[in-house]
């Protein structure tokens, strides 16, 4: 494909890019907001609720390394077009689904084709430019692809409450066709390049990562310390352990691992885990907050979202170039003090039945996110030889998709673990309350913990042109 200038970045190419990053954040911004409609209509328990809520991002993670090696060797064009049809097929089994089972199995459908669309919509984008111009280009898809925070929770609290929590999920299909044709019909086939067959590899993480987070999750159901817990628990994380010992030994491996001997690296890698910890948490279980404790309908709850979500695209493209301009630290200690802020807030003031008490917590997230997400990403890439940063983007996206699934997971068992042990003693919306702030309060404590290593460890970098997103 012809490098082109990103004023002239095809339109088309942009247009699909930007529709895979919207449809891979869609249902993590939406779940939230239709799930106590869901949880009404089919009549689920806590435990099957904490599923539905992490069923798509469950999958994601667990997929997300792979997808981005199989978009390496089919083509991203191909690989994206995969995953839309992915999450179509995923969209439907969970828009008809008569109750628990088939639901979490078209969200987890769905999660796997949304672990694919990500990091081929960021190659096609960055392939269709000079090298100097990837920044600009990816800032543009970034402001376009994050309008999926404005749009869908509001769009998602309207179409649940006027018609039902079904429709979407069935809106999706259509859109997904039209992406899909457009795809065929407008965008350019790329030959995929070889890559590394690392199946050692890719079934160790599946496995350890999806037996780790499973145990979290079924926790709820099952009990923390129950020998089922602990022992899946374990299996999980020992697979991981196992994992990593063949990573740094293996010359083609699924993740280039031996990248975090470059301090600078695996400093950035691991506190943009936990800021994605951060905002994914809060994303997710602020919305629940807000149906389950100030008794919202999903559309009062859509609007309440917006605080936060509408500083998200507004910001992604500025803060691109703020990036190239100062160096990735300081907008790095911004965000992360923000997202800090922001969880704290929500902590200290959840029991207080105020929205506008709130919106401090809603602005400092929504204004957290891209000066913590986009600078990181710029300083794990900054720290890499332009040769080590392919292998660098697939390393930093499947941390962030860990940390999102672990925000999920941990803070929803936090949350309901709270409740439950609670309800004896208080009334029920006390003991929801009681939950969330211990749930928010965690959150703050993890994000506070990577503040604190960005003040110390990230250090100054060198300015120059580098991919970033938000």
């Amino acid at each position: 494909m012809p490098k082109k200038n990103p004023l002239s970045l095809d339109p088309w190419i942009l247009t699909l890019a930007a529709g895979g990053m919207f449809v891979s954040y869609l249902t993590t911004t939406t779940i939230g907001v239709v799930q106590p409609a869901i949880s009404a209509d089919l009549n689920l328990d806590r435990g099957q609720d904490l599923w539905v809520l992490n069923a798509y991002m469950f999958t994601l993670a667990l997929f997300a390394a792979p997808a981005g090696k199989l978009g390496d060797s089919l083509g991203h064009r191909a690989t994206l077009l995969s995953g839309f049809a992915l999450v179509a097929i995923g969209s439907v089994v969970a828009s008809l689904a008569p109750g628990f089972g088939l639901l979490v199995l078209g969200l987890a459908i769905a999660g796997v084709g949304g672990a694919a669309l990500m990091p081929s919509a960021i190659a096609i984008v960055s392939n269709a430019v000079t090298a100097d111009s990837v920044g600009s280009a990816l800032g543009k898809l970034g402001s376009l692809g994050t309008t999926v925070l404005v749009i869908g929770p509001l769009a998602a609290g309207v179409i649940t409450d006027l018609i039902s929590w079904r429709l979407v999920f069935a809106i999706n299909v259509p859109i997904l066709i039209a992406l899909v044709t457009l795809g065929l019909l407008r965008v350019k086939a790329v030959p995929g390049q070889p890559a590394s067959r690392d199946l050692t590899g890719t079934i160790l993480l599946i496995a350890g990562l999806g037996a780790t987070l499973f145990a979290v999750i079924q926790a709820l159901t099952w009990g923390l310390t129950t020998p089922a817990t602990l022992t899946i628990l374990a299996l999980g994380l020992a697979l991981l352990a196992i994992f990593v010992w063949v990573e740094l030994r293996t010359s083609e491996a699924l993740l280039d691992l031996r990248l975090f001997k470059d301090r600078r690296f695996g400093v950035a890698a691991v506190v943009l885990l936990i800021a994605q910890f951060a905002v994914n948490g809060y994303i997710l279980y602020i919305a629940v907050y807000l149906s389950e404790v100030f008794g919202w309908g999903a559309i009062l709850v859509g609007f309440g979202m917006l605080t936060a979500y509408i500083w998200v695209p507004l910001q992604a493209g500025r803060v691109g170039r703020m990036t190239g301009r100062l160096g990735p630290r300081p907008l790095a200690l911004a965000g992360m003090a923000m997202l800090t802020f922001g969880l704290a807030c929500a902590a200290a003031v959840a029991g207080l039945d105020n929205y506008w008490l709130l919106v401090p917590s809603l602005v400092a997230m929504g204004l957290g996110q891209p000066y913590a997400l986009t600078s990181l990403i710029a300083a794990s890439s900054m720290s890499l030889k332009p040769e080590q940063r392919g292998g660098g983007e697939g390393v930093v996206s499947t941390m962030r998709w860990i940390g999102a699934a672990l925000a999920t997971s941990t803070m929803g068992l936090v949350i309901n673990s709270v409740r439950i042990s609670h309800e004896a003693m208080v009334s029920d919306t006390q003991a929801a309350i009681d939950g969330y702030q211990v749930g928010f309060a965690l959150a703050a404590a993890v994000t506070a913990i990577g503040l604190l290593i960005t003040f110390f460890a990230v250090k100054k970098v060198p300015h120059q042109a580098t991919p970033v997103d938000s």
